[in-house]
């Protein structure tokens, strides 16, 4: 009888220094980031781990488990030294088993037209790209 209360309290206490968030592409940033409801961007996982790490020092590994499918960045994802974890208690970002998930910062430009020679082209208005003229290099002597 002891062994067996002494080996439920260790469990128990081992499972409940861990923390575990999700995220999908489905998810919503409201959501609890749990596997039901989970979020849906890295960066507010982040926040949670953050605000976890704040109210109680996790003791064991944080893990945010990142399902598979299409995820539009519109913004870098930030990690700076409050994101480590430690030896004993690392935080891992890791896709979900078997799935793949694919982060895009990139958009569309539409409005392209066949030019000669198989190229393409893309008429621009006056004004949108202006590139300042770049310093010229110094003549070796």
């Amino acid at each position: 009888m002891p062994y067996f209360l002494l080996c439920g309290m260790v469990c128990l206490t081992s499972t409940a220094s861990a923390a575990d968030f999700f995220v999908a592409p489905h998810g919503d940033d409201a959501n609890a980031g749990t596997a039901e409801q989970p979020f849906a961007t890295l960066a507010r996982a982040r926040d949670a781990v953050r605000a976890a790490k704040e109210r109680d020092p996790i003791d064991g590994r944080v893990r945010v488990h990142v399902a598979g499918g299409d995820y539009t960045v519109n913004e870098p994802l930030v990690l700076g030294p409050q994101d480590s974890g430690a030896a004993d208690a690392p935080i891992v970002y890791k896709a979900m088993p078997g799935e793949r998930p694919v982060f895009s910062g990139g958009r569309g430009i539409g409005g392209w037209q066949e030019a000669e020679n198989g190229l393409h082209k893309r008429p621009v208005r006056a004004g949108v790209i202006s590139t300042p003229p770049l310093p010229r290099a110094p003549l070796p002597r």
